[in-house]
């Protein structure tokens, strides 16, 4: 009688398991499929793609204690989610998170700056010291990650917001 019971609690257990394997599968498919059409919305050519983006802004945004719809918003601003984005205007930004790396090198743990995991990740490290900075005020952190520009207020931070509040509303998180 004993071992009947523990054969079906392991059982059942099994196929618990299974499920919730299959529902996490399924729900990161939809987030993924989200983020895919949003992308292709977004990028024309050269985009990056979806899955290898939400997994590298979900890793930096929980190793950083940082947002990830507000990651994947300055990535949208700043490179329209192209992979190889390169930016001369005012120095060399490089990248999703349009990283300059003279500023910046320090913070990469290799020299392929559009590697997607640590282009990323430095965007998310930049962000969260611009955080501390400014002391928790996202609009005065996103100013501060734009490099304190003179017109980043009134250009840069809402055009940040805006697209915050679009991929708000694909519930990725």
């Amino acid at each position: 009688m004993v071992v009947c019971f523990i054969r079906l609690f392991l059982s059942s257990c099994f196929v618990l398991m299974a499920l919730h394997a299959t529902t996490s599968h399924a729900i990161a498919s939809n987030k993924i499929e989200a983020l895919g059409k949003y992308i292709s919305s977004a990028c024309k050519t050269s985009c990056v793609d979806a899955s290898l983006l939400l997994i590298s802004v979900e890793k930096a945004s929980e190793e950083l204690d940082v947002n990830p719809t507000t990651l994947l918003a300055i990535i949208e601003v700043e490179s329209s989610f192209k992979h190889r984005a390169l930016n001369k205007t005012n120095g060399k930004s490089i990248g999703l998170s349009q990283i300059q790396v003279k500023w910046h090198r320090d913070k990469f743990t290799s020299t392929n700056y559009y590697d997607v995991f640590d282009n990323v990740r430095v965007g998310a490290v930049i962000y969260r010291d611009c955080i501390k900075r400014h002391k928790g005020s996202r609009e005065r952190a996103l100013w501060c990650y734009n490099g304190h520009q003179r017109n980043g207020m009134k250009a840069y931070v809402p055009k940040v917001l805006k697209a915050h509040s679009r991929l708000s509303s694909l519930k990725l998180h």
